[in-house]
């Protein structure tokens, strides 16, 4: 039996609040690791990509962490309704399988390959040298993630979408139009009034379609 398929096993005998107070457990560890791994970052870092083996992409991040490196996974948002329910739950999913990146904040070397889930390093040439990923990709891809270009399709919850023309129906800026560069979550979106480098977050419940 796979450990994919043990997981998967386990799982099933688990009630739906068991699961959902698990996941929350899950996450919460994760958010401190990267918490943890981010007040370790600076300026200057060299980047390298890991192979991990299938379903290990957080493992192997929370591994590294725990090594003393810093780990970032590129992330998105799918989203998914359950049986019998009405409402739809989101949930990160890694944006790219069986990738994660490291960096080393210190002149220390530990062997990342003694890490849990981990294929081996991608490297480049005859030799396999591990290629280097520029800390300015590190984050251009953090902030793709930030504006949902790595996400699973688009949130079935949100009213509107992004380059929607909308006009703004009540507030400081009533009466003004603009389009829609970011949906920040299900009740506020950023836009762009092009006549001001600011753009202002506004709730959808101010917002209307314009043509």
């Amino acid at each position: 039996m796979t450990s994919a398929t043990r997981r998967s096993s386990r799982r099933s005998t688990l009630t739906a609040e068991e699961r959902r107070r698990q996941i929350e457990a899950e996450a919460a560890r994760r958010a401190a690791a990267r918490a943890l791994s981010l007040d370790r970052e600076h300026e200057g870092m060299p980047w390298y990509a890991i192979f991990t083996n299938p379903l290990c992409e957080r493992r192997v991040e929370l591994g590294l962490i725990g090594i003393g490196l810093c780990a970032y996974v590129p992330e998105g948002r799918r989203w998914f309704k359950p049986r019998r329910s009405p409402h739809y739950v989101e949930r990160l999913r890694p944006a790219m399988p069986r990738y994660v990146f490291v960096a080393y904040p210190d002149r220390r070397r530990p062997d990342i390959r003694s890490v849990d889930g981990v294929a081996g390093v991608v490297g480049m040439g005859r030799y396999g040298a591990p290629v280097l990923i520029h800390e300015s990709t590190i984050a251009d891809m953090r902030a793709a993630q930030d504006m949902g270009a790595l996400d699973f399709g688009r949130d079935p919850t949100l009213k509107f979408d992004v380059n929607d023309p909308v006009e703004v129906t009540s507030g400081l800026i009533q009466g003004q139009s603009g389009r829609i560069v970011r949906c920040n979550n299900a009740n506020e979106v950023t836009i762009d009034l092009g006549w001001i480098s600011a753009m202002p977050v506004v709730s959808v419940d101010v917002l209307r379609r314009v043509a």
